[in-house]
């Protein structure tokens, strides 16, 4: 009966868009502009069940990826704060911290914390803390109030965020490590550190900051390892990520000028001066918060709602010339970013990605298997057998929302080798209810 009622539905519904004034054509919707907005031909995936809350920082460890934030649980396990994806399952780093995680690097082999955490492992941790892969210990005593950006440069440990202290001496809002010793970078910076990444053998610091050292540096600024110099004008709001692309630095995050351009968000800086990458990144309270290269593509995450000339949820990707959205994006902010297993993961605020549910981390898989053996599995489903939901994703994708698919050979199940429309859906309507003749073969 439920069979029965289903197909009545599906016909109506389908009889009913027929004879509408308001019917669209797939051909006219299918372009191949709307059909090039996907960057890979891929889809964003659920981490099993993902985090209870928001992701402040990722990164790999061990074989494994390492999350950090403000989340208790991990697929229902206790984790506090810090978690390990091993590929297939969650696993605790020990009992884990008492605060937010909001940093993680790797150095001398073993994984660096930082966040607003007291206690890590049941042991006395300053805002900063080590995992060696059985246990956490302290860095000395720590630093004064919270770590927010993690690096590596020179052969120390360079921690960067909101203090005045580290290891009980001053060192203003940036500090270094040496494997024993807290040492300060020059006098530091004169407000929130966000970012940090090595670049041409010399230390970036973005942030909220105005100053750095005795100099004026608006929110950059270089170190090379004995004194503070400004990269050109600097920016006129907070640079919250670092990265290279094209052996240029990539510097994101709320600004709208970098140097003497107009850079919406974000900018490259090539050792001499700054430029914009295309009309930059647009919407309402918008900014970058992650950078990454993946696949000769800048991954850039971050709260947006357009890239250039394209519509992108919170990711997009530059591939030197342009912007490309990557799949449907996410409904909320993201944070961090990172390559696992040859696939790229995102974190942050976001619960959805490709309007599916994903708890706060997704992967983004550019290698599934795009339509193997015959038709059918418009909606990319795990079980890949057609079924009642594919036929709603058709009439969706021809006639409502105009989503793009996530592998448009799977819609042809009538193999006439064209864009989707009504004799697919009909088609499949057909094997599952009426005649049950096989779909076309992929092609």
């Amino acid at each position: 009966m439920k069979k029965i009622l289903n197909l009545l539905f599906v016909i109506f519904f389908i009889f009913s868009s027929l004879f509408s004034d308001d019917l669209i054509v797939a051909s006219d919707l299918l372009t191949p502009n709307l059909l090039n907005e996907i960057l890979f031909e891929g889809q964003w995936l659920s981490v099993d069940s993902g985090v209870s809350y928001r992701i402040e920082a990722l990164t790999v460890y061990n074989n494994q990826l390492i999350v950090g934030g403000s989340f208790l649980t991990a697929n229902n396990t206790t984790v506090n704060y810090i978690a390990a994806w091993n590929g297939t399952s969650w696993i605790p780093l020990g009992t884990g911290m008492n605060d937010y995680v909001m940093a993680l690097t790797v150095y001398d082999n073993k994984l660096v914390a930082g966040g607003f955490f007291t206690v890590a492992g049941g042991v006395s941790a300053h805002k900063i803390a080590v995992w060696d892969g059985a246990s956490w210990s302290s860095l000395g005593s720590g630093a004064g109030d919270f770590v927010n950006a993690l690096a590596v440069y020179n052969g120390k440990l360079i921690a960067g965020g909101f203090f005045s202290t580290a290891g009980g001496i001053s060192a203003r809002n940036i500090a270094a490590w040496d494997g024993s010793n807290w040492e300060p970078i020059g006098t530091g910076v004169n407000d929130l550190i966000l970012a940090l990444y090595v670049y041409d053998d010399q230390l970036i610091v973005g942030g909220n900051f105005d100053s750095a050292g005795t100099i004026k540096a608006d929110y950059i600024a270089l170190w090379d390892g004995s004194s503070w110099s400004t990269m050109g004008s600097g920016m006129n709001s907070p640079v919250g990520a670092l990265t290279q692309f094209n052996n240029l630095l990539i510097a994101g995050g709320g600004f709208s000028i970098a140097g003497l351009v107009e850079a919406r968000r974000i900018a490259a800086w090539d050792g001499f001066e700054w430029s914009a990458l295309g009309e930059g990144l647009s919407g309402s309270y918008s900014g970058v918060r992650a950078l990454m290269v993946y696949e000769n593509n800048l991954i850039v995450g971050g709260g947006f709602t357009s890239a250039g000339a394209v519509t992108a949820n919170n990711i997009a990707a530059w591939d030197g010339t342009n912007w490309s959205p990557i799949g449907l994006g996410m409904n909320g902010w993201v944070r961090s970013l990172a390559v696992y297993n040859n696939c790229l993961f995102a974190g942050g605020y976001f619960t959805k990605a490709d309007d599916k549910t994903v708890n706060y981390i997704a992967s983004w898989n550019n290698v599934i298997t795009c339509c193997v053996g015959f038709t059918g599995n418009a909606d990319c489903s795990a079980s890949e057998d057609p079924d009642i939901t594919d036929i709603t994703t058709l009439i969706d994708h021809l006639y409502l929302s105009h989503k793009p698919l996530c592998c448009p050979e799977e819609a042809d199940t009538d193999g006439s080798g064209g864009a989707p429309d009504i004799s697919d859906i009909t088609k499949i309507i057909d094997f599952l209810y009426l005649s049950h003749t096989p779909l076309a073969d992929c092609p």
